[in-house]
């Protein structure tokens, strides 16, 4: 990522300034992959593929409550970069 010198002078003035992060996981049902599952993390809403996979993108660090399909939300922590997460459905 290149910075400009606004984004540097943003980085030195403060530091504690976090980038958003990706959200990478799987809904599964039992062992097999769930397709088309509801997945809500926060305010970020999104739907499994095929695979049972979703991505969501631009994610500021903290934590959240992860619901997939009709399961109970999971607490996950969301950290800089890209972040991996299961979760089951029932």
């Amino acid at each position: 990522m290149k910075l400009n010198r606004t984004g540097l002078v943003i980085a030195l003035l403060c530091p504690g300034l976090s980038m958003a992060g990706e959200v990478v996981g799987t809904v599964l049902r039992g062992s097999s992959p769930a397709a088309n599952v509801a997945v809500s993390l926060g305010q970020f809403d999104t739907r499994s593929d095929n695979s049972g996979r979703f991505l969501i993108r631009n994610v500021p660090p903290q934590t959240y409550a992860l619901k997939c399909g009709n399961a109970e939300a999971i607490v996950v922590q969301i950290r800089d970069g890209v972040n991996q997460v299961r979760c089951q459905t029932g």
